[in-house]
């Protein structure tokens, strides 16, 4: 495989590199395993341009459950919740908060939940990337 050359004042860390700068371009759109192709990809982001991001978000959709429970109710008993998901009431804060504030994308969550756990996808599982 080739590699993409990208003009730099076309592209700034985080784009997406959009349809007309294809022509130009060494470009095999090969996806991950999120999507088959890059430009039609659900994520707010491409895994591979902030991986510190995508392993953050990897790490969260485990607790996706979890997570949910936190958006729907602001009156939470976190004992209890640290009982049920063997994490400690401290970490149920901050995840709580950070629930509250926005900082954490459901959706984002959403997609990696549904993508790790299709019956259809089978070769690849989460892990270092």
């Amino acid at each position: 495989m080739r590699k993409t050359k990208i003009y730099p004042s076309t592209y700034a860390k985080g784009d997406r590199l959009r349809q007309e700068h294809f022509e130009i371009t060494d470009y095999e759109d090969t996806g991950c395993e999120i999507s088959p192709k890059c430009v039609e990809c659900p994520l707010p982001q491409c895994k591979h341009d902030d991986h510190k991001w995508f392993r953050s978000y990897r790490k969260l959709y485990t607790r996706r459950d979890l997570l949910h429970r936190l958006s729907d109710n602001t009156d939470i008993n976190y004992k209890e919740l640290a009982v049920q998901y063997n994490l400690t009431a401290a970490t149920i804060s901050k995840l709580h908060c950070r629930v509250l504030a926005g900082q954490i994308d459901l959706n984002v969550i959403d997609i990696l939940f549904d993508t790790y756990n299709d019956s259809t996808v089978t070769s690849v599982k989460p892990g270092r990337n």
